[in-house]
């Protein structure tokens, strides 16, 4: 019995020394706050058959909060974040992935707190290979037929439909919406450089169809993490996890499996913002 009893005091002993060593020697609580972690992009590479960028983001700085607070991952439309959890900006408690203080209105940073960015990240135009037209202006759209995503506002492409300038046809996704640029249905689509980038390299059939072309008058921006002001500890912990991130060998092979732009991101403080040329460039 003795020797059972040592056995398993020896056995906690060994528990105790691997989780020392797995938490990096610190210790925090393993069952701290459960804070909903909100993801506005439903196409890859923030969500794929695997998980996905978000996935794999919300994993990662849950490792480094090392139980201080757990982030559950939600992935909702941008419009239901908006009209239902940001209606009240003081009132929200959670965190949003993947965005830059322009999205929500808080370019002074305000009605929310944030970290600095993740990654760089710039909307394009997408028009059928193997050349795209040279757009200076959005006026340089006006009479093509401009495949949107159903619930999706385009700053800048709405305003040309409403004028009757820019006919709009909607897909479900930004995969259908490609599919009807390169059958030519429509003449051409708007996203993320990061999704496209992902996406024309994955879908069967897609790869050298597409050139992306900048959207004028939009600089390059870096993603953040989005924090609600009443959980000022919370985000005063991510901050930390995220200016480390670019030093972070974990990070960094995250950013490497998902093809992300770290080149401005590694910029401490406030929000900066690249202005994009507004020459056609071909898809990468």
């Amino acid at each position: 019995m003795k020797q059972y009893f040592l056995r398993v005091r020896l056995l906690i002993l060994l528990l105790a020394v691997w989780g020392w060593h797995a938490g990096g020697g610190a210790t925090t609580p393993a069952n701290g706050p459960l804070v909903t972690a909100f993801n506005t992009y439903a196409q890859v590479p923030f969500v794929d058959d695997t998980g996905g960028l978000a996935a794999d983001c919300v994993a990662y700085l849950n490792q480094k909060l090392m139980g201080a607070y757990r982030l559950q991952l939600d992935t909702i439309p941008r419009s239901r974040l908006m009209r239902l959890e940001l209606a009240a900006p003081a009132s929200f408690q959670g965190v949003v992935l993947f965005l830059h203080p322009r999205f929500v209105d808080d370019l002074q940073q305000q009605s929310y707190l944030w970290t600095q960015g993740l990654f760089s990240d710039a909307n394009v135009l997408i028009f059928r290979g193997p050349r795209a037209p040279a757009v200076r202006s959005m006026d340089d759209l006006a009479g093509l037929r401009f495949g949107g995503s159903l619930d999706m506002r385009y700053k800048g492409l709405d305003e040309l439909v409403e004028r009757h300038k820019l006919t709009r046809i909607d897909s479900y996704s930004l995969r259908d919406s490609l599919t009807q640029v390169a059958a030519g249905r429509v003449d051409f689509t708007q996203t993320n450089a990061t999704a496209f980038r992902a996406m024309a390299q994955q879908q069967v059939g897609f790869t050298g169809k597409f050139v992306s072309v900048p959207v004028p008058g939009e600089p390059e921006f870096l993603r953040h993490i989005m924090i609600g002001r009443g959980n000022a500890d919370l985000a005063e912990r991510l901050r930390v996890i995220v200016k480390a991130m670019p030093r972070d060998r974990q990070w960094l092979a995250i950013a490497n499996r998902y093809a992300l732009r770290l080149r401005q991101a590694a910029q401490s403080g406030r929000s900066v913002a690249v202005q994009s040329p507004v020459a056609p460039q071909p898809a990468d």
